[in-house]
């Protein structure tokens, strides 16, 4: 029997052995909605059987979410032969496997196989797959099915350029991807080695997309839009096979590349013979994909992002060419570039004039180095590398700074200027293909009206043209992006300095949100217009909105404006102290700048109001410890016997003092070690048969064990002792990396590097609101040295080792955390993490998810 399946993940249905129709059916992003009185039907699933041969079905799929009882009929030739009930999973589907009898089939073309949801269903069956095997032969057909997933499918477009009405005429566009998920393209961009670049939005089932083509010959913009011609097919024969490319692909995972489904690609426009330079997809499940190929279309680089998850390096090359992976993107220049929208090169020019650093500042810097005592007429090569390096920083390198780097071209290289705004200005038209919105063509944000106004900015900057463009969108921003860049703003002109001062001062009456009253006040003071400073901080302040970071040095601001500022800051520092407190970390002699240290350097007459406040903080039992403790350390800014006073009262009221050495804890003894050995031994059996047994292509890696010397360095280098489940856990595998994700159970980085990721993950934060009584974890600041990150996530989510719990809590207990910050407690210690991962596999509560993870169902 040849393999028999429908693929429902992709619109219309991919159907394969049987012919498949729909009644009350619907495509939903990456699967088919069939609606109560809805059916399905696959004509001839049963031709190419064996007489006497029973069939199992698979149905894959669940109930909607906001359904309780969905029950589908499943029925061969009109004969029932099982009802399933469908349960809603959170977008998961679930397995059922049917067995047909042979004395209901005919095994002729005629066999109709039919899942018909009841009328009285109170919600829809959400469809993936069907598939049809022997009895004896399961696993045919899904094997099969893969492959043709991981091939692709082909899409033929009749594609029309230019305007509606005014088209340049028909053209082809051939479209492969296949490899990096099934759902349908939502959006696709390229870039060709002539400079020519596309992107395009797809309708709902890939049948048309309208966007946008740019020529590489003479950078002209028009749009572009095409319609599907014919059926999706896998096509035994393409109209150009050499143009089809089949990667081995690799993602970076858990520190180390993990083999992925290979990437088929298939890019063929019009009668075009340029290579493929970029690529960029989104898929209607919210995945993400880029890839730069290299100059010779050998291998790619680029990202991958699942839908909630954090982007992973995506590499590739040539199936079969035996070529090493490249691991770096390796995009070359445009062979013939007009007007490029930013120059490739192969190190950055600002960078490297400033010595490496990317600091605007530093560029201008160096720039106002290399081009002091030259001729601004003259063409030399230190003003040619000094606009190469600013133009290129104005392009590439972030929205914020384009006002100021646009000033230094009217300065230092104008020359420039008019360069500059023939690569800004389309992007005022496309700012989704702006070189600061994307690294290569990976799209990392969608620029808004504060990204629109700094790009405008810089145009009025460099061209008075382009000022009446400024002021509108002056006008339209939002109050943050108005109140940050007014004072950029009113430079431009009288005109515009008088608007700029006009909308802040609205803001000021009007807003009640610090993060726009800031940057308000901060644009006044550099207009100099200090009568609404003053009436700015006024309004304010009798609104119950602090400032405490207006200026920097606040000593050096205005006589006329000072007082007003000293005052809104120390009531900010009152309302506030956790964030205005969270830069005095004690005891590495470091010179702060918070608020106190501000304050105090404005002059003796506010010593007294410091010291009240640092006071009224120390005393308070409505902040943390950790608050508290720092107000009496910079009590030591008004006397050491200030904060020798402060620091006697915290000690007597007994307040935990964060930043203490913690006493440590006393080593486990041979005999608790032994018996944690042994259960540490039993459990991992237990967890390594099991994923043998049923899962036996998910990649895991299990290290091998670590020796006590090793236990004894990692100890020594965190400055705590580890637990002893935990020991004893190491010493049978020293780390685990699983090929994808495991819900429910975290990596472990190996146990020698798990020192380095603590210090890499650790970031400060304070929070004003002491812990409650019976907390089992502390959130009064971090990162905390007692906080041991299991996996290596840069903005850490995930699970860490709590050595420094709350009173309540366990020593050696897991936390989950969000961004840093502890969530909730996930297991009270490693064996029982450990034991929970053995139950549930042992339960089958574990389902391998189409997306390749191992998904954990309970119940």
């Amino acid at each position: 029997m040849q393999p028999t399946f429908v693929d429902f993940e992709v619109a219309p249905p991919h159907d394969h052995g049987a012919r498949v129709t729909l009644t009350g059916a619907e495509f939903g992003a990456d699967h088919h909605l069939v609606r109560p009185g809805g059916r399905v039907d696959l004509v001839g699933f049963a031709a190419t059987t064996r007489p006497g041969t029973d069939l199992t079905v698979t149905v894959r799929g669940c109930a909607e979410p906001s359904a309780r009882y969905v029950p589908v009929r499943v029925s061969v030739n009109g004969e029932q032969v099982i009802v399933l009930h469908a349960t809603p999973v959170l977008d998961e589907p679930v397995e059922s496997r049917v067995t047909v009898p042979a004395v209901l089939l005919t095994c002729g073309a005629d066999d109709v196989l039919s899942l018909c949801v009841e009328p009285g269903a109170d919600g829809a069956f959400r469809l993936w797959h069907v598939l049809v095997d022997p009895v004896n032969e399961e696993g045919q057909s899904e094997r099969t099915r893969r492959e043709v997933a991981e091939a692709g499918s082909l899409w033929p477009y009749l594609t029309r350029t230019g305007a509606p009405g005014a088209e340049d005429g028909e053209g082809s566009l051939w479209i492969q991807l296949g490899g990096m998920g099934r759902a349908a393209l939502a959006t696709l961009g390229w870039r060709m080695r002539d400079g020519e670049r596309a992107s395009v939005a797809f309708d709902a089932e890939q049948r048309s997309f309208a966007g946008r083509r740019v020529s590489g010959r003479n950078e002209t913009p028009a749009s572009y839009r095409g319609e599907v011609v014919g059926l999706r097919r896998m096509p035994r024969q393409f109209p150009r096979p050499q143009r089809t490319v089949v990667f081995d692909a690799q993602l970076l995972r858990d520190g180390g590349w993990r083999d992925a489904a290979p990437l088929t690609v298939h890019l063929d426009m019009d009668d075009g013979h340029v290579p493929l330079a970029e690529l960029e997809w989104t898929d209607r499940s919210g995945a993400r994909t880029g890839i730069a190929l290299s100059p010779d279309g050998g291998g790619f680089f680029g990202h991958h992002q699942r839908t909630g998850q954090m982007p992973v390096e995506y590499r590739g090359r040539i199936r079969g060419s035996g070529l090493p992976f490249p691991f770096e993107p390796v995009p070359a220049p445009p062979t013939k570039p007009a007007v490029p929208d930013v120059e490739r090169f192969d190190t950055c020019p600002a960078k490297a004039l400033s010595g490496g650093s990317l600091d605007s500042q530093a560029v201008i810097a160096a720039v106002r180095r290399s081009t002091a005592g030259t001729d601004p007429i003259a063409v030399t090569e230190e003003r040619q590398t000094a606009g190469i390096a600013l133009r290129h920083l104005l392009l590439a390198h972030g929205f914020s700074t384009r006002p100021e780097v646009a000033r230094a071209i009217v300065e230092l290289t104008p020359e420039h200027a008019r360069l500059a705004v023939r690569q800004l200005a389309g992007f005022l038209d496309d700012p989704a293909h702006d070189p600061s919105a994307q690294r290569g063509m990976y799209l990392e944000q969608t620029p808004g009206d504060y990204e629109l106004l700094c790009t405008a900015l810089a145009l009025a900057t460099l061209d008075d043209s382009y000022v009446a463009t400024a002021t509108r969108l002056f006008r339209e921003a939002s109050p943050y992006a108005a109140a940050v860049l007014a004072a950029d703003f009113g430079i431009l002109g009288p005109t515009q300095r008088q608007l700029a001062g006009e909308r802040l001062a609205n803001l000021a009456a009007s807003t009640r949100d610090d993060h726009v009253a800031t940057p308000a006040v901060r644009a006044l003071l550099r207009l100099g217009q200090f009568e609404l400073v003053l009436s700015a901080v006024r309004d304010f302040t009798d609104r119950g909105v602090f400032l405490s970071q207006v200026a920097r040095p606040l000593s050096e601001t205005d006589p006329a404006v000072q007082p007003a500022l000293v005052d809104s800051a120390l009531h900010a520092l009152t309302a506030n102290p956790g964030n205005l407190l969270h830069l005095a970390t004690r005891g590495d002699g470091t010179a702060l700048a918070d608020v106190p240290s501000e304050v105090l350097a404005c002059g003796e007459a506010y010593r007294d109001r410091v010291a009240g406040i640092l006071w009224g903080l120390v005393r308070s039992t409505d902040l943390t410890a950790d608050v508290r403790w720092r107000a009496a350390d910079r009590l030591g800014l008004i006397a050491s016997s200030e904060h020798a006073s402060a620091v006697r009262l915290l000690e007597e009221d007994g307040v935990y003092d964060p930043e203490a050495p913690r006493p440590q804890r006393p080593a486990g003894t041979e005999e608790e070690l032994a018996a944690a050995c042994e259960v540490a031994s039993a459990v991992w059996q237990r967890i390594e048969r099991e994923l043998t047994r049923r899962f036996p292509s998910f990649p895991v890696i299990l290290g091998g064990p670590a020796t006590p010397e090793e236990i004894s360095a990692c100890e020594q280098a965190l400055g705590c002792r580890l637990p002893v489940d935990f020991v004893a856990s190491c010493l049978v595998h020293r780390s685990i990396a699983f090929g994808d994700l495991v819900m429910g159970m975290p990596n472990q980085q190996d146990v020698a590097e798990l020192a380095d990721y603590r210090e890499w993950m650790g970031r400060e934060w304070s929070s004003d609101q002491p812990d409650a009584a019976d907390a089992l974890f502390r959130s009064d600041y971090g990162w905390r040295d007692g906080w041991v990150p299991l996996e290596s996530d840069e903005p850490h989510n995930g699970e860490a080792l709590d050595l420094d719990p709350a009173p309540a809590g366990r020593y050696g207990q897991i936390i989950s955390m969000d961004h840093g910050t502890p969530r909730g407690v996930s297991a009270a210690g490693w064996f029982e993490l450990l034991e929970r991962f053995a139950t549930n596999l042992e339960q089958d509560r574990y389902l391998l998810h189409k997306d390749g993870y191992l998904d954990l169902h309970h119940g």
